[in-house]
């Protein structure tokens, strides 16, 4: 079916080949969206981490959006794929979850990509703080927190549902601090920690953050927090502010990090994406896989689990 124009060669075989593919399909979607305007086009967060770098030898692996589509939870959470298999993540047992790479656009992608995929879940809240401002059009269930005005506005609504929250805990048959009555579960991604506490100059976003995080997980507020490893180990960044905490001990060097010493909820799992190499924190893998750039890694207790080619936004 000529759907293409045909462009024939001036060579001695008369061959033929298609002239502009990619620009004709484009210009007939848009055709076609302008004439049936009640037809959406599928999502584009499900897409492949895709490398542009024509070097790499890796390719794009095919998928179906319809099965990814099906059962996004908390509980199932597809990364990405691996030799035709999707990659599932549990972030319904973990309150705290780190999302590290040596590249910021990927992990700005990676989280817009994650907010997207949650909000399937019709049983949790997910709301996304995202200092570089290119997230803000993802969708409209998800809250989006981004300039200097927006997180004065975060930071009341986040000390009055923390509040609202801790006044309804109550202590079990067991003696575990659970609370009283069902509250849907809320999921906080942060694009870049130390980036946000740079914006917020009150400094009132760590403070809220290291009660909550280390202290009352069972208010059921998750976070998962992406950044690089510079800037989680910089001045403002999240292992300092957070994980120090959770130590409850000065930390000079994360060698001499006491993984044994965290509560349950905290078992240094993480994601990582992109190529790795050298130290990075937390996340000095014993078993360090070789990944390229749109690869990434399942980590617990600093080691590698799963490898995938990821998805984004």
């Amino acid at each position: 079916a000529n759907i293409f124009d045909i462009v024939e060669t001036e060579n001695d075989e008369d061959e033929q080949e298609t002239g502009d593919a990619s620009k004709e399909i484009k210009d007939l979607c848009a055709d076609v969206s302008k004439k049936y305007s009640g037809i959406a086009p599928a999502p584009s967060y499900i897409g492949i981490g895709c490398s542009t770098d024509t070097s790499s030898d890796t390719s794009v692996e095919s998928f179906s959006i319809e099965n990814i589509n099906a059962d996004i939870s908390a509980e199932n959470c597809p990364l990405g794929m691996n030799g035709g298999k999707i990659i599932n993540y549990n972030l319904s047992d973990k309150y705290i979850t780190f999302v590290s790479s040596y590249h910021e656009n990927i992990l700005t992608s990676f989280a817009g990509y994650l907010a997207s995929a949650l909000s399937k879940d019709e049983n949790i809240s997910v709301v996304l703080l995202d200092s570089s401002g290119k997230l803000r059009d993802l969708n409209s269930n998800i809250r989006y927190y981004s300039t200097y005005e927006e997180m004065n506005e975060w930071n009341v609504f986040y000390k009055d549902t923390a509040e609202e929250r801790c006044s309804k805990l109550v202590l079990d048959a067991d003696n575990n601090c659970v609370m009283s009555e069902d509250a849907q579960h809320i999921y906080i991604i942060i694009n870049s920690f130390n980036d946000l506490c740079v914006l917020d100059d009150t400094n009132v976003t760590i403070s809220n953050f290291k009660s909550i995080i280390t202290q009352l997980p069972e208010i059921h507020i998750h976070y998962i927090i992406c950044d690089t490893p510079e800037k989680m180990n910089g001045e403002r960044g999240a292992y300092f502010h957070i994980v120090r905490d959770v130590d409850n001990s000065d930390i000079e060097d994360f060698d001499n990090f006491a993984i044994e010493n965290h509560r349950d909820w905290f078992d240094a799992s993480g994601i990582w994406l992109g190529n790795i190499s050298g130290t990075t924190g937390i996340f000095d893998i014993s078993n360090q896989p070789s990944l390229n750039k749109n690869e990434g890694v399942t980590i617990r207790n600093k080691k590698a689990e799963s490898v995938f080619r990821f998805f984004t936004s």
